[in-house]
């Protein structure tokens, strides 16, 4: 990653209320945290939220890959930083970094984004006069790839179905991505399953789900960690996998 010149980084402390049964930092909490870092970096733009919804236009998160050495505890500060990596066709991409007080990477991740007209729901490919304004992203046409998933679901553990309510719904009317681990954190843990120990957290966002929405949850059991499924009716809206 030469082309990056530095990250752009805040820092947070890592609270009580932040944390999980564990002690470590919540997964819920992380989401949230790259959620906030990814809007502050595109303002410092001049790029953000309002920016593009003047323009009817918003970009939609279609997958995360993150790797976890491991998650912080309570007490300690945490740098959390994000960059633009690279544009491609309708595509965005994006890296993250979870830094300790004594600087050294702890969780790495990267995020596929892809932008759409809010109103027509159809794809967009960003014009010359906006990929300019992000300034540290690769100039060339270029992705990240991201790793395959489970051929099969595992064996069955729980179904439960939640309905969305406002604390779900973000600014753009749909729901946030960041609310759909926590429901599946929820699930596992209403499960009686272990998180823990957590390496990496895949999420793939394929369909909207809306306020007053139904959703279908199936946790499964892999070899090597969990996959959840989020459905509304039939039509798949969300994939999760936790893995060891």
């Amino acid at each position: 990653m030469s082309w990056v010149i530095r990250m752009f980084e805040r820092q947070y402390p890592v609270d009580k209320d932040d944390i999980d049964d564990s002690g470590k930092l919540s997964v819920p909490k992380l989401m949230e945290h790259l959620n906030a870092i990814m809007e502050l970096n595109a303002e410092s733009y001049g790029t953000g939220a309002d920016w593009h919804l003047e323009r009817d236009l918003v970009w939609v998160l279609t997958e995360y890959a993150i790797k976890v050495e491991r998650l912080p505890v309570q007490g300690e500060r945490i740098h959390v930083g994000t960059l633009p990596y690279s544009f491609k066709r309708s595509f965005g991409y994006r890296i993250y970094r979870v830094r300790d007080g004594k600087g050294d990477t702890i969780i790495e991740g990267k995020g596929k984004f892809l932008l759409i007209n809010i109103h027509t729901k159809g794809i967009v490919r960003p014009s010359p006069a906006l990929l300019a304004k992000f300034t540290d992203a690769k100039k060339e046409p270029s992705s990240l790839s991201f790793p395959k998933w489970p051929v099969s679901e595992g064996a069955l553990i729980k179904e439960k179905t939640i309905k969305v309510t406002d604390s779900d719904i973000d600014q753009n009317g749909h729901v946030n991505n960041a609310r759909y681990v926590r429901h599946a954190v929820e699930t596992l843990k209403e499960a009686g399953e272990n998180l823990h120990p957590l390496s990496g957290i895949h999420v793939r966002y394929r369909k909207e789900a809306f306020k007053g929405d139904e959703l279908q949850v199936s946790l499964y059991h892999l070899e090597d960690g969990f996959y959840l499924a989020i459905r509304r009716r039939d039509e798949l809206t969300t994939e999760i996998l936790f893995i060891h």
